[in-house]
Order: structure tokens, then C-alpha cells, then sequence
């Protein structure tokens, strides 16, 4: 990918990611405070449930850092060359769920459209500088799934991705990836 002339990279966010700030820190944060401040004899009988709200907030810590960074990748630029074709930067950007070995994460990316016409191909190069496979997973979510899905039933892989790492998705997703 390369930017036509007079086009400038930008990071599509001039805003600074500050894990203090962030909505899952809080509520990280608070939950520590509330675990440690309970009775050793709770925290016995809720081990188990301690773990697994932890790794899911952690998870969501890391979803949100994942996102401001990818963030950082998007091309701000009027237009890019992809495979030799020109593409024009449109008006309005994207946006998508995807999902990162962390968990579903929410991206905004800049879309840019084929020139020549309306209607034609779009790319994103925010998505192409991921890597993300089959335009929902990221490179490390994908090899896990397909991981899964190669040592098991398409089904109990889903099942086994979301209560193991958190990882979501339809089940019909997870065996696309496998494929690719």
C-alpha cells in the first residue's frame, strides 16, 4: 500500500489512550479493591469466580488498549494505492466489532473506495495493516481459533474459546477461519 502524492499519514486519533482514564481499568481497580477487602474464607469458596472475573477484566483492559493502538495504524490520507489501483479516502469512516485475542474490540478506521466510480471496491487499510482474517479476526485470535476448531468439533471449539480465553464470536465464524 502506498499514499497517492500530496497525502500525508495521520494517526486517525490526536486523543492519548491513559489507562487511568479507561472505562475497564475502573472497574479493574474497583474490583481488586473489593476482593481484597473481603475475608479470607470468601475469597476461599470464590476462587474460581475471583480468576475468571479478573481475566475477563484484564481482557477488557487490554481490548481498549488493543483498540487505541490499531487505532494509531489507520492511514488519514486523501488517497492509497493498493495492488497498483488508486483509492480515494470517502467521507464517512467504518466501523466494526472484531475480535483480538483479548476479546471483541470496536475499531473506527478510515474507508477509502476504487477510483472512477461510485459503488466500486473499498479497502481499509487500518484492517490490511492488522492483518485481520476474513475481516473480523486479528492474525493471533484467528491461529487460536483455527487451533481449536483443528483438535475438535466446530461447535465445542466455540464453546471451549469462549469459557478458555474469552473469545466470542458465532460459531459459524469460528469454523470459517479454521478454513482459511
Amino acid at each position: 500500500m502506498t499514499l497517492l502524492q500530496n497525502s500525508r499519514l495521520e494517526s486517525m486519533s490526536d486523543a492519548h489512550f491513559k489507562l487511568e482514564s479507561s472505562e475497564a481499568s475502573r472497574c479493574l481497580s474497583a474490583c481488586v479493591e473489593q476482593e481484597m477487602s473481603r475475608a479470607a474464607d470468601e475469597i476461599a469458596e470464590d476462587f474460581a469466580g475471583i480468576e475468571v472475573r479478573l481475566r475477563d477484566l484484564l481482557n477488557r483492559c487490554g481490548s481498549e488498549i488493543t483498540a487505541a493502538l490499531a487505532d494509531r495504524l489507520d492511514v488519514r490520507a486523501n488517497g492509497v494505492v493498493v495492488d497498483g489501483k488508486a483509492f480515494r479516502r470517502r467521507r464517512e469512516d467504518g466501523s466494526a466489532e472484531i475480535m483480538s485475542i483479548l476479546g471483541p474490540m470496536q475499531i473506527t478506521y478510515a474507508a477509502h473506495e476504487e477510483r472512477g466510480g461510485h459503488g466500486g471496491k473499498q479497502v481499509a487499510p487500518l484492517k490490511m495493516r492488522i492483518g485481520l482474517v476474513g475481516d473480523f479476526w486479528t492474525p493471533r485470535a484467528a491461529s487460536t481459533a483455527a487451533l481449536f476448531v483443528l483438535a475438535t468439533t466446530p461447535a465445542e471449539a466455540h464453546r471451549l474459546l469462549a469459557a478458555a480465553a474469552g473469545i466470542t464470536g458465532s460459531e459459524r465464524r469460528t469454523v470459517r477461519t479454521s478454513k482459511r
